[in-house]
């Protein structure tokens, strides 16, 4: 068996020049040692038994199998089944759509078939709709279209897409007779239709704060608070509405959180277990702040529900959006712990029949995050969350959330509302300006620099932390230099930062993970 020349009592390869000169000595017949050569490189293995000359690494190299062709120098990341690919920008520039007047938007919907979202707003006199879409980097949005101006419009809007009828349902509230109206919105390119408007029966009193979902084919389920009998006494109350062509009917309201309490404030939230088929509904009741959960059934145009659950959690702040993640078949909702400091806590439910069970070790995030909005995301199976100035990728594995990235959306509004774009793979940020920005979630993490050409599918040598990648150009030595988030090119400064310049050529790897 071959075996490696190294220099004697050092354990380490030979450099060229101390091969030079006892070259006539090391060519023993055990290593076939090749001429040439330059200075500073050393002497390893080829293959079994061949010998070649290689430049002195730095340290820090690995061999990944690549995805998609890979040019040396190259900053390359880890994508989810561990091969590597290049690096591609995670964040695009703030993009707006055009429109007049004083537009205050909602959270909106992305249509699955059309590949576009649709975001609803209201201004003085009226409410309307825009539809945007985005590929890679650049936005496109139609016309800001009238949904309705027969009324003084409010803000509590909200709009569902239902991927069975290929329709969005707007939900808004009348501010006038304290009622709530329904329209049909179909989209084709970046435009937008409406069928006909329907208005449910005139209120009692007090806000609506609309919570809505999906609820099965041609089926959405709406949650709002209502004053009942009249004496300042709310409650917590579900409505059916079901699509059909361009047209809505809804069935009566029923009864959530029971007739000896109401919730006197927005603390509940929907979201739908298409593995079960049946709606989840949490809330907190008036006088209370114990957190309540609520298996709902939905048969014609009526959903009836299961006894209270209580998940042994307190909940003092409203806009609960839990979401339901296929992957794992599990209901997750991240909140405020008012029982515990308000720390933000995400617990793990499991619907069985009407009821709901949850495990008994859920993920602390050690702070206040407030109600953060939740989307998502089937291309990796993640939960994208919303809140403050940044986005965060939480996992559901086993009955517990795990926490990845964050991901800074300060570009745009303070808790911008957020949908996934499946045909984007990427999270739509938006705030109440309809400032959008466009995020890659699941954009490879920052592992090194590509040392080698490597093809697609091939297995190639990477530069990782504590390498140096000698296949740079146009570098200033000594200066920082990292990747931005927007970025897939190398810039001087801190930015997230990932090395040191050693020449116009090199950069010592030093760290880095986006």
């Amino acid at each position: 068996m071959a075996t490696i020349v190294t220099r004697s009592g050092k354990g380490s390869a030979l450099t060229h020049n101390e091969v030079d000169a006892n070259f006539n000595n090391l060519n023993t017949g055990k290593l076939e040692i090749p001429s040439g050569g330059a200075t500073g490189q050393v002497l390893g293995y080829a293959s079994a038994g061949v010998a070649q000359w290689a430049n002195a690494g730095g340290g820090g190299e690995q061999e990944f199998t690549a995805t998609g062709a890979i040019t040396a120098g190259q900053p390359v990341g880890i994508n989810s089944n561990g091969t590597i690919s290049t690096q591609v920008a995670l964040k695009s520039s703030v993009n707006k759509p055009t429109y007049s007047g004083n537009l205050s938007f909602s959270q909106p919907s992305y249509d699955t078939a059309q590949n576009k979202f649709l975001m609803i707003a209201r201004r003085s006199g009226e409410n309307v709709a825009i539809v945007g879409g985005v590929s890679g980097e650049t936005f496109s949005f139609g016309t800001a279209t009238t949904i309705n101006n027969s009324d003084s419009p409010q803000s509590r809007q909200r709009v569902v897409y239902d991927s069975s009828s290929g329709k969005h349902l707007i939900l808004y509230e009348q501010s006038s007779a304290q009622r709530i109206r329904a329209r049909v919105a179909t989209i084709s390119g970046t435009s937008v239709s409406f069928g006909t408007d329907v208005v449910t029966e005139a209120g009692t009193g007090g806000d609506k704060y609309i919570s809505a979902s999906n609820a099965g084919d041609n089926k959405v389920i709406m949650i709002a608070r209502q004053e009942a009998g009249y004496a300042g006494n709310y409650y917590v109350w579900a409505r059916i509405f079901t699509i059909s062509g361009t047209s809505v009917s809804f069935g009566s309201l029923v009864d959530v959180s029971g007739a000896t309490a109401g919730g006197s404030e927005h603390r509940y939230g929907v979201c739908y277990d298409s593995n079960a088929d049946r709606v989840v509904v949490f809330y907190v009741i008036n006088g209370d702040t114990t957190l309540y959960v609520k298996v709902g059934t939905v048969s014609g145009s009526s959903v009836s529900f299961g006894s209270a659950v209580d998940t042994g959690y307190d909940c003092q702040n409203g806009d609960l959006r839990p979401v339901f993640d296929p992957s794992t078949n599990k209901v997750v909702l991240v909140f405020s712990d008012s029982g515990n400091s308000n720390i933000t806590k995400a617990i793990v439910g499991t619907v069985s029949g009407t009821s709901i069970s949850f495990a008994s070790d859920p993920t602390t995030f050690g702070a206040n995050i407030g109600s953060p909005t939740a989307v998502y995301n089937s291309t990796n199976n993640t939960i994208v969350i919303g809140y403050g100035t940044s986005l965060e990728v939480i996992k559901v594995s086993g009955t517990k959330v795990y926490r990845d990235r964050v991901f800074d959306t300060s570009t745009v509004g303070a808790r911008a509302q957020t949908v996934y774009d499946d045909n984007n793979q990427s999270v739509v940020a938006t705030d109440a300006q309809a400032e959008c920005i466009s995020i890659k979630t699941v954009s490879p993490k920052f592992a090194g620099f590509a040392k080698e050409n490597i093809s697609n599918g091939a297995t190639g040598k990477v530069t990782v932390t504590g390498g140096i990648n000698t296949s740079q150009s146009g570098l200033i030595s000594g200066f920082d230099y990292g990747l931005p988030a927007d970025s897939s090119t190398l810039v001087s400064g801190s930015t997230n930062k990932v090395g040191v310049a050693l020449s116009a050529t090199s950069i010592l790897v030093t760290e880095g993970s986006l």
